[in-house]
């Protein structure tokens, strides 16, 4: 092990604790940036608080009686500490060493050797509940630090090989282009690189501090360089988000207005999924992105970019997993010439835009994303569920399509012939409306088939129905909610194929032997206060669209993310 590694390795003091997460005090007690004891204090009682929420919004409970949202200053907790996620982590680090790039055409971060390192750091999306995955930013494992650390290591290799960079970047007067650095020029590098790391600008006394820190005239320039870019790239100032250094609100000492550069760094994160760009930076720097007319625009601005359609598909599938499917198995009838190879990716594309074109390209409203009877379908097998012969590319979709929960990907959630009106109410109880719903016993059944009716036949409602819902039986607890949301989709069979009479098969492979209309229609009771007759899921979605809850859900799920 060469003498740059060894430095490194004692330098940056990566440590872990056998929970997964950093143990803050000896990391913050070992690395460049000195924390003062009443900091570490704090830190400790935001990472107790990670899963607290943080929204000051009016004041609503769900049906445990969890409060989600406080509107009482007082009961504000203190910020929680977030760790980026580790795409977040990727995309920070590339931002930082392209700075250190010759040109625009020359970007460090287009190193396939980088690239690679990328790919080995671990996903951290995670199960999060039984319908959708979310980034799970707090996860840290030791598999996890020693490929960021691999990762740094490779980055800081790139900026030290790039003299052309060095030499260019801002606020050092080209003195990194001298060897030896002298101290005062390396106090100034620091400065730079820190503040653009760490989303704030150092004074120059906190920045001498670390730069003290991090100092060894015995290292030659290269060495000395290497050791700071890495040190820097894997400080918890860098690792992890904590907005507490604006002013005292008019909200009470609990609250503190961002920043400039604390509002830039959330904004850029939220809406692009990386830190600041030049500009939103110097927006920061000066203070305009606390004009409202100026943050409108910059908002706008953010919203066109690319990174922006990627940040709207992840807040979607996250919110609402409709890009989560049980592998599709059907039999052959049932398809009736449709392919299933593929389909699900499809289907999620078809949402995927949706949302895109909704929120970003017609500026649409949370109603909208409710009740828009727009697509763009691209796939024939998917067009043949809407019901056309050839693909119709953009379109307006027939009334049966309204919003998002009557789209294919969000009503094939059970493979097989029959559908799962218990998956679909679930979905729409715990990621539509937010409310709880408690884990089945051991003993439940798992999917409830024709064959289990020894009497006539049955449609998939009647079959849950006089399973689920009999009297004196603890299911019907749980049931009573889930069926009757999930009974609204009985219009659409276990493809998401519109529908007014069900196929009846009685094997797995077999033909139909039987034909029921279906009925759809419920008393629902977790839309509001007050129980609400819905008609079907058409019904149901006009009445999400202008539900309270619903919308409070989904607020939820964008501080969520944004958290």
């Amino acid at each position: 092990m060469n003498l740059t590694f060894n430095k490194l390795i004692k330098t940056v003091k990566f440590i872990v604790t056998v929970m997964g997460l950093l143990c803050t005090m000896v990391l913050f007690q070992n690395c460049g940036t000195n924390y003062s004891a009443t900091l570490l204090e704090q830190s400790s009682t935001a990472i107790s608080n990670l899963d607290t929420p943080t929204a000051a919004l009016p004041e609503i409970e769900n049906v445990q009686g969890k409060t989600q949202f406080v509107c009482d200053p007082a009961k504000v907790p203190l910020t929680p500490m977030v760790k980026l996620s580790n795409r977040e982590f990727k995309t920070a680090v590339y931002g930082i060493i392209d700075d250190f790039s010759s040109d625009s055409s020359t970007l460090l971060s287009s190193d396939v050797s980088l690239k690679s390192l990328a790919n080995l750091i671990p996903s951290d999306v995670l199960a999060e509940d039984r319908i959708a995955s979310k980034e799970q930013n707090n996860f840290l494992t030791q598999q996890i630090s020693n490929s960021y650390f691999d990762f740094v290591l490779k980055a800081s290799d790139l900026v030290i090989g790039s003299t052309v960079g060095l030499g260019k970047y801002p606020n050092t007067n080209g003195c990194l282009a001298v060897s030896p650095v002298a101290k005062a020029c390396y106090q100034s590098f620091v400065k730079e690189l820190a503040s653009r790391a760490f989303r704030k600008t150092l004074g120059t006394t906190e920045s001498n501090i670390l730069a003290d820190k991090l100092w060894d005239a015995t290292l030659s320039k290269t060495d000395l360089l290497k050791v700071t870019v890495s040190s820097i790239l894997l400080d918890p100032s860098f690792l992890y988000t904590v907005y507490d250094q604006g002013s005292v609100g008019t909200r009470g000492a609990r609250v503190l207005n961002l920043t400039a550069e604390e509002l830039a760094s959330k904004l850029s994160f939220l809406i692009t999924g990386k830190g600041p760009d030049s500009i939103l930076k110097q927006m920061a720097l000066s203070g305009q992105i606390l004009n409202s007319t100026v943050l409108s625009s910059e908002v706008d601005r953010l919203m066109a970019s690319t990174e922006a359609q990627n940040m709207i598909q992840r807040l979607f599938r996250e919110s609402y997993g409709y890009d989560r499917f049980d592998a599709f198995k059907y039999s052959a009838e049932f398809l009736s010439g449709i392919s299933a190879s593929n389909l699900s990716t499809a289907m999620t594309q078809e949402l995927d835009k949706f949302f895109i074109d909704t929120v970003l390209t017609n500026n649409g409203s949370f109603h909208d994303l409710m009740t828009s009877q727009s697509s763009n379908i691209s796939d024939l097998n998917l067009a043949k569920i809407y019901g056309f012969n050839s693909v119709p590319g953009a379109t307006i979709l027939p009334l049966e399509r309204s919003g998002f929960i009557n789209r294919a990907a969000f009503l094939a959630k059970k493979s097989g012939n029959y559908a799962s009106p218990v998956k679909r109410g679930l979905v729409v109880l715990e990621n539509v409306l937010c409310q709880s719903i408690g884990n089945p016993p051991p003993s439940a059944p798992t999917s409830v088939t024709e064959s289990e009716i020894n009497s006539q036949y049955q449609t998939t409602r009647e079959r849950y129905s006089g399973l689920t819902e009999q009297k004196g039986s603890s299911c019907i607890l749980c049931h009573s909610r889930i069926n009757s949301i999930g009974f609204n989709f009985e219009k659409y069979d276990s493809l998401g194929r519109y529908r007014t009479a069900e196929k009846i098969y009685t094997t797995a492979t077999g033909p139909a032997v039987a034909s029921l209309p279906v009925d759809a229609q419920t008393i629902v009771t977790d839309l509001g206060a007050n129980p609400t007759t819905v008609r079907d899921s058409v019904d149901l979605a006009n009445d999400l669209a202008t539900s309270d809850r619903a919308l409070m859900c989904f607020v939820s799920r964008l501080k969520k993310f944004e958290s």
